[in-house]
């Protein structure tokens, strides 16, 4: 008998008789691991390459060092991750698309709303904690209807007075977690009380990104939603609309970027930048968007090109580690025995290092390629396990898919901030395993007294 803990597969059926994954029969294409790397990674780096030293000193004061060589070195492990994902996915993903996806099992749900409850509380609570930190700091309501009124967030003062505790409004990240399982728990069954609390954690993200300027507050939340109703949507035959809109979604992607990226730029860097350049606003933030990606591809290299110990221990690939409570202080600090390094010529304002360059920091060229080999068959074995409505898969997938969109700017799986939402999952995933393996040795033992 399966495990319990996996979600029941033996509603709906497969069309026309032949077993497909979901992702090929409802369009969920974009939602593949090969996906962002082929239509954003690759063409961002190609044309970090491309782009003209001048731009990188006129637009974004840095010395450009991300040559031919550079390219070809990532476009290597880019390659590689690939391999991993194909070896993990081909002939795995062959499984019987459902009219109903995520298929959950009454254990595995039972356990999902028990985590649902304990999440949300945890998230609430250390944002409450934070909150009543900043008001004992100084923080006032005028100053943040100051900020709305003037559409200014360029002043980092409401920023520093919610600097955080480590360890205790870190658990914030639970809110990660709470949008997870509570859009996994609606989408077949609809519950208005868990989309209030799942909304509430979206609206205290949005507040997060827009008065701290932490973008990623909401993008981390809103990326697993979509990946999560995507799959759903697509799965049923009903709402074609929703299908349709499922598959040609990725199209707007770009001018969605654009338009996001520069919501939160206007009040950011706009307000100020407005008065220094004769560009129109929209230029400067197409420029501005450019930017992020394109010196994160050039800081990679300037990193790589700085002298240092070549017996380092690793730093950017388990940079939570070396940032986290306790434990980071212990270790000292990182960049006197580690491969963190600074470079005076990085533009402070774009001072993030690529994600697909930080391995070959890290390790080296050939232990870099063998590092994004292993990710790509994690990667892929998870991708699987989501399209197939697996409990692991579909808890710790949808996240994963952020750190592939923020590949090319920095290593998102790795960061103090993401860690513990991968945490939460993972212990539930176990609890929900150990709990499915109880009820299947209590109705075993009925079978056996029964049969007596």
């Amino acid at each position: 008998m399966r495990d319990l803990m996996e979600p029941t597969l033996a509603t709906g059926r497969a069309r026309r008789g032949v077993p497909r994954p979901l992702g090929h029969r409802a369009g969920v294409w974009w939602a593949s691991p090969l996906s962002p790397l082929f239509l954003l990674v690759i063409p961002m780096m190609t044309i970090a390459t491309l782009l003209p030293a001048s731009d990188y000193v006129a637009r974004w004061k840095t010395v450009k060092v991300f040559d031919l060589d550079a390219y070809l070195l990532t476009l290597a492990g880019a390659l590689a991750f690939s391999v991993g994902v194909v070896v993990m996915t081909r002939g795995r993903l062959g499984l019987a698309a459902r009219d109903e996806w995520p298929t959950l099992s009454p254990v595995a749900r039972r356990v999902l709303h028990r985590a649902f409850g304990i999440t949300f509380r945890v998230s609430c609570a250390a944002y409450a904690t934070w909150v009543g930190l900043a008001i004992s700091r100084g923080l006032r309501l005028a100053m943040l209807v100051t900020v709305l009124r003037d559409q200014n967030t360029f002043s980092d003062q409401i920023s520093r007075l919610f600097n955080g505790i480590p360890g205790v409004t870190t658990f914030t990240q639970a809110g990660v977690a709470v949008v997870v399982i509570g859009t996994l728990l609606t989408c077949n069954t609809p519950n208005s009380a868990i989309r209030r609390r799942v909304a509430l954690i979206f609206v205290l993200g949005a507040l997060r990104a827009y008065f701290l300027t932490e973008r990623l507050a909401i993008i981390e939340l809103v990326v697993p939603w979509l990946v999560i109703r995507s799959g759903h949507l697509a799965a049923t035959r009903r709402r074609s609309f929703g299908r349709t809109a499922v598959r040609v979604g990725p199209l707007l992607a770009v001018p969605l970027l654009l338009a996001g990226f520069s919501l939160f730029e206007y009040s950011r860097s706009w307000t100020f930048a407005r008065t220094h350049t004769d560009q129109t606003f929209l230029e400067y933030s197409g420029y501005r968007l450019l930017g992020y990606y394109a010196t994160s591809f050039n800081n990679g290299e300037l990193v790589q090109t700085q002298p240092g110990d070549g017996n380092a221990l690793p730093y950017y690939t388990v940079q939570f580690v070396w940032t986290a409570p306790i434990i980071g202080p212990a270790l000292g600090d990182p960049r006197s025995v580690t491969t963190a390094k600074a470079d005076p010529r990085y533009n402070p304002e774009f001072n993030s290092i690529s994600g697909m360059s930080v391995p070959f920091i890290d390790y080296g060229s050939a232990g870099g390629l063998i590092y994004f080999l292993g990710v790509g068959v994690v990667v892929g074995w998870l991708y699987q396990a989501f399209a197939s409505s697996r409990m692991l898969g579909v808890l710790l997938y949808p996240i994963l898919f952020v750190g592939l969109l923020e590949m090319p700017r920095y290593l998102y799986w790795t960061q103090g901030r993401a860690v513990p939402a991968f945490a939460v999952l993972v212990f539930i995933a176990l609890a929900a395993s150990t709990r499915a393996r109880a009820v299947h040795a209590a109705h075993a033992r009925q079978l056996v007294h029964g049969s007596v």
